[in-house]
């Protein structure tokens, strides 16, 4: 759809303010117009089986029975749940009935309750989407991955993982494991694949699902990236000014349960007609977005266009809030990043070698703040042994023991420096190719003492100009590489 399009389309609510989204809980037009809120209005530009959020192909009456269905769910976790963005309440409104439409749906997101302080209502909430989501099994520490595929052998079910800052911590031995599970059951016929005996003394492979609603709640949980992007946000923080009523399960879970049983009657004349329904999104909710969006999407276009503009609204915002997210990172430079792009200052045109210590040194007076002060993560001052360790994990670069002391090349780091957009410096086939020992700090080859003459040591092949490795550099060329040959008629 044009930004022209747009502009005179009825899903102009998605730049309204969140006070204005408030507003249509209590039934009122966002548009302004004198009319049904659940007539159907095709949106500007439509055409073919695209549709818009408002062409539900439900029957009129369909329609608003389920749009009141949505507006209750709506009204009850505003009754008894805080969050911060009043679209968030739109969110976890069409969550909670995907989950009963999962299977007629290609993906199923993650849903992220979050919150950068104990207290609250995560696991108020939890207790709420646990009356009211498809068979859900809430688990409060992290189950192993064996467990949680053969609880799916079963039957889909919604799975509420609680505590995620403690159970999904990154450094517990296999969350690797459990988080392939998380990630791959977001598509439709993910599996993990195992072995089990097959009772005559051997073995039989078993492919076990993983395809299934997740529920992920924490206090700012660090999760990676992939499993990040799975991820439809909610943020909660206290309510300090009782806009909520208290979760008195003596007293609410009676009518939270005549709520679930309207949703699973309701769902059951929804199972065909979603899996044909292609509503309209944004232009710019594409790839992974879509991926995430289009389920909730068809579930509110269903009920019309009010509620399909309320998911477009919630749509947007979300897309904004990626979009600020990825800027912040792109602005927050990771350290292993930061220390090639320090390292890249450091070497100039003058170092073809560093040793390691004396590398520490110079980065400790280039970059103090980072390199000397420490910061939160890493309080200490950097030591050869981390550099070491990120050089390693990120860029797969090891300190070279072939001089004394043990340090580093140049021309090992400029494959790191040109993929973070760094244009090395000097050119390859012009650069001298041989080392001259340093000036202020003379480094002896191995075995050169013998004969007390600091021999330089090849860096590169004098055939093909390449790096060689440690053992090879004594020869001069690559074992491969014809000696007969020069670099200017190498092919």
């Amino acid at each position: 759809m044009s930004g022209q399009k747009w502009k005179h389309s009825r899903l102009r609510g998605c730049v309204m303010e969140a006070t204005e989204i408030a507003r249509y809980g209590a039934g009122s037009n966002p548009t302004g117009e004198n009319s049904n809120p659940h007539e159907i209005r095709p949106s500007a530009g439509t055409a073919g089986s695209t549709g818009s959020p408002g062409e539900s192909p439900l029957p009129r009456a369909q329609q608003v029975e389920l749009a009141e269905l949505l507006d209750t769910v709506h009204a009850h976790l505003k009754r008894y749940v805080y969050v911060v963005h009043e679209k968030d309440y739109v969110t976890l409104t069409l969550y909670i009935l995907h989950t009963w439409l999962v299977n007629e749906s290609n993906t199923t997101p993650r849903l992220l309750i979050h919150s950068p302080v104990p207290g609250s209502g995560k696991t108020t909430l939890l207790e709420h989407l646990e009356k009211l989501c498809l068979k859900p099994v809430r688990l409060s520490n992290a189950a192993s991955p064996a467990a949680l595929t053969r609880l799916l052998l079963a039957g889909t079910r919604t799975l509420l993982l609680d505590e995620a800052d403690r159970t999904l911590d990154p450094r517990r031995e296999g969350i690797g494991d459990l988080f392939a599970v998380i990630n791959t059951g977001y598509k439709s016929g993910g599996c993990r694949l195992t072995i089990e005996p097959d009772g005559k003394g051997g073995w039989h492979e078993l492919e076990l699902p993983t395809y299934a609603p997740v529920v992920i709640a924490g206090n700012t949980p660090h999760l990676p990236d992939d499993t990040r992007e799975r991820c439809i946000s909610v943020l909660l923080l206290k309510d300090t000014q009782g806009r909520i009523e208290e979760s008195d399960w003596e007293f609410v879970e009676a009518p939270t349960l005549d709520l679930r049983e309207r949703i699973e009657q309701a769902v059951e004349h929804l199972r065909e007609p979603i899996q044909r329904f292609r509503p309209e999104l944004p232009t710019n909710c594409t790839n992974r977005n879509k991926e995430r969006w289009l389920p909730l999407m068809q579930v509110a276009a269903l009920a019309g266009s009010e509620w399909g503009e309320r998911a477009w609204t919630a749509i947007v915002a979300d897309l904004e809030h990626k979009e600020r997210e990825r800027e912040e990172l792109a602005a927050t430079v990771k350290p292993a990043v930061q220390l090639v792009l320090d390292l890249y200052e450091i070497y100039g045109d003058e170092h073809e070698f560093l040793g390691t210590q004396d590398l520490i040194e110079r980065l400790q007076r280039h970059n103090p703040e980072l390199w000397r002060n420490g910061n939160a993560k890493y309080p200490t001052p950097l030591n050869p042994q981390r550099m070491g360790q990120m050089l390693w994990r990120n860029y797969q670069i090891s300190a070279d023991s072939s001089r004394r002391p043990r340090g580093y090349f140049r021309a090992q780091f400029e494959q790191a420096w040109e993929s973070n957009g760094l244009t090395p410096r000097g050119n390859r086939q012009n650069r001298q190719n041989r080392l001259e020992p340093d000036k202020d700090k003379a480094e002896t080859p191995i075995g050169s003492e013998q004969q007390g003459v600091a021999k330089p040591v090849p860096l590169l092949c004098q055939v093909c100009g390449q790096l060689m490795s440690e053992a090879t550099r004594r020869e001069g060329t690559h074992p491969n590489c014809d000696p007969h040959l020069t670099k200017g008629n190498y092919a």
